[in-house]
Parts: C-alpha cells; sequence; structure tokens
C-alpha cells in the first residue's frame, strides 16, 4: 500500500469539518489500509483521514502499540462516522503531539473518560466506553474532525509560542533539503 502524505499545519485543510461516510466501499476500505501504513511509517499511534487529505469523519487507532510498541495493523481500530458523549467531569493533562505538527509537543487538558460510537470497516456499529490515554487519544483523533488541533485547546501566549516554535523548525528543514 502507499504511503500517503501527511497534511502539515499551517495546511487550511486542518481546518476542515469532515462529511460523514454514507458507505463503506472498497474505496473507504483502501483508505484505511493505506491510512495504516502511513501511520506506522511516521511512527504515529492515531491518524486522522483529514490529516492525509480526505475530510471524512474516519480515524484510526492503535491503542496496544503504546503499551507493546509493536505495530500490529490486526490491532488499528477503525472508527467511521464516530460520535463522542458521556464525557466525565474528570480533567486530565497529557502531553501530545501530533503527525500533522511533528515535533512538537505539550500538556492539553482532556476529559479522562468519554465514550465513542462508530462504524467498523465492515459497517457494524460498536461502543467503547474509554477511560485514560484512550480517552484522550479518541478525543484527539475527534477534534481533527471538526477542524480542531491540540494546539487550539491551549492557552494563546502558548499556543502563540509553540506556532513560532514550529514555522521556524520548519523554516531551518527548508534551508537543509
Amino acid at each position: 500500500m502507499p504511503i500517503l502524505d501527511v497534511v502539515k499545519f499551517p495546511d487550511k485543510r486542518l481546518r476542515l469539518k469532515s462529511k460523514s461516510i454514507d458507505l463503506i466501499d472498497d474505496s473507504i476500505k483502501s483508505l484505511v489500509e493505506d491510512m495504516i501504513d502511513t501511520m506506522y511509517f511516521e511512527n504515529g499511534l492515531g491518524l486522522s483521514a483529514i490529516q492525509v487529505g480526505k475530510p471524512l469523519r474516519l480515524f484510526i487507532i492503535d491503542f496496544d502499540q503504546r503499551e507493546s510498541g509493536e505495530k500490529n495493523r490486526d490491532k488499528v481500530n477503525v472508527f467511521i462516522n464516530p460520535e463522542l458523549s458521556n464525557f466525565q467531569d474528570e480533567i486530565v493533562m497529557e502531553k501530545e503531539g501530533c503527525l500533522s505538527l511533528p515535533n512538537i509537543r505539550e500538556d492539553v487538558k482532556r476529559f479522562n473518560k468519554c465514550r465513542v460510537s462508530a462504524q467498523n470497516i465492515n459497517g457494524e456499529t460498536f461502543t467503547i466506553d474509554a477511560e485514560g490515554i484512550l480517552a484522550i487519544a479518541l478525543q484527539h483523533e475527534n477534534d481533527h474532525l471538526e477542524g480542531t488541533l491540540f494546539i487550539d485547546r491551549l492557552s494563546k501566549l502558548k499556543q502563540n509560542f509553540l506556532i513560532k516554535k514550529y514555522l521556524k523548525m520548519v523554516k531551518s528543514n527548508e534551508k537543509r533539503d
């Protein structure tokens, strides 16, 4: 499967709201396979369709990879048309990063618990009650579907600092190439 280009900040496509998927056909299944290859190639734990230029309500997460360190495509969870709910009051801080903002990591406040209902690659509906890092990953990837990046959840001061830092890194890398 081909490795897809990951859309990088400040590309405006990252701000698009993703559209629901009406039919899970071969093109969607192929996109999921390409996204898995791309996620692993980029050493990510999750990837949303918009991050590869497709404004579709779809993301993937490999929860087990964080624990085991092993990449196993059979363990990748596919979330099509996800709906998050049941956010718990407890807020936690976790350092987050994003393939669309490489080399930038920062503590982000998220709900410690949530529920996701979605369809899998076979169109079957499922629900997961998530807690901890799983809940955080679900919220992070779902934010992408709404055109929101993790830096949007930071104070304006911190956000501006990280954007300047990131753009400086990008410019420095362009000079080397």
